[in-house]
């Protein structure tokens, strides 16, 4: 969206534009009191109205991660100014670079396809040279952000270790012992019914101390009846 404001900051007009995918940078034409937009979505440059209502031309961008512009008519003829910003999210940095055109003219971009002044392939030199910088500027990126990662692998798996070898090396010689003290002649061969209804031990209730015997409790009741001498009853 585009918000055109008083210097006092009120809204005086509001245009949702739609012919680009984003806005990355604009710049005021007094020349011709019209805007010159750059997006950096679509890789192009717009020429409009003030009010980004009304498109009178665009032209595509050779450069990646165009985030400003600029004109300047102190020069003959008058040139234009896109400058990259390297440390854009979408993707590896890139080598921050501001690239100078030549101004162009209404009927010289794409909204007049059939025009014969419209510019074909311009020869670009030492133009190689910085998408040859850019490769491995990238390249290096890519290399260490790789080895980083081998890094953080490495060191996750150490901690894991480090956490968790003691504790499971602790229970196998738990465990071992346990197998030791094992004395099959304690544990007779029963059939499968009375196991259910022993309270004896077995082989894993003494290795998790499980089968601990039942001591049954035994009561006494002792009853004290008064002496009665039948014989002096009546019946």
């Amino acid at each position: 969206m585009f918000y055109t404001l008083t210097p006092t900051g009120r809204e005086l007009n509001l245009t949702v534009t739609y012919f680009s995918g984003d806005l990355s940078g604009l710049a005021y034409d007094d020349h011709q009191d019209k805007l010159w937009v750059l997006s950096d979505q679509s890789s192009r440059v717009f020429l409009t109205d003030v009010t980004c209502s009304i498109i009178y031309d665009y032209w595509d961008l050779p450069i990646l991660r165009s985030e400003g512009i600029a004109i300047n008519y102190y020069v003959d003829p008058p040139e234009l100014y896109i400058t990259t910003d390297p440390s854009s999210p979408n993707g590896a940095p890139y080598v921050p670079i501001m690239v100078t055109f030549l101004l162009p003219k209404i009927g010289t971009g794409l909204k007049f396809p059939n025009n014969p002044n419209v510019l074909g392939t311009v020869n670009c030199t030492g133009c190689d040279e910085v998408w040859d910088e850019i490769f491995t500027v990238e390249k290096n990126f890519n290399e260490k952000v790789q080895h980083q990662e081998l890094v953080y692998s490495l060191e996750l798996v150490g901690c894991l270790l480090v956490i968790f070898l003691p504790i499971a090396i602790i229970i196998i010689v738990i465990f071992a012992r346990k197998l030791q003290q094992y004395d099959p002649s304690s544990y007779p061969s029963t059939p499968q019914k009375k196991r259910k209804s022993n309270d004896g031990a077995s082989l894993w209730g003494d290795i998790f101390n499980l089968g601990q015997k039942k001591e049954k409790n035994m009561y006494t009741s002792t009853a004290v009846i008064p002496g009665t001498n039948f014989e002096d009853q009546n019946f």
